[in-house]
């Protein structure tokens, strides 16, 4: 898994490539870092290139998520396909945040 972190205006974007393992963990908590870190209104997680997620890459997005509203700010999950899209539905993360197909 990559992550790359672009601030653009009012928000700042992580795109993730490839699948989130459990040794992912690490790389993905140093990203969602500065995502949390950024002084930006806006939080988008991009997971257009995720064919899948491990529960502890869902528990450090949710992490994130927490992070993110306690500061005030938005969160949404863009690009996310109808497996993973199946997954969070089933586990009801859209009641906590937006998520964009």
């Amino acid at each position: 898994m990559d992550i790359e972190v672009n601030a653009i205006g009012n928000s700042i974007n992580a795109k993730l490539v490839g699948a989130i393992t459990e040794g992912d963990s690490k790389k993905l908590k140093t990203g969602f870092d500065q995502l949390r870190d950024a002084s930006s209104t806006n939080v988008i997680i991009d997971l257009t290139h995720v064919p899948t997620i491990s529960s502890s890459g869902i528990g450090k997005l949710i992490a994130l998520y927490r992070r993110v509203k306690e500061q005030k700010r938005e969160f949404e999950v863009h690009g996310i396909h109808e497996n993973l899209y199946a997954l969070f539905t089933s586990i009801h993360l859209d009641k906590l945040f937006i998520i964009k197909k």
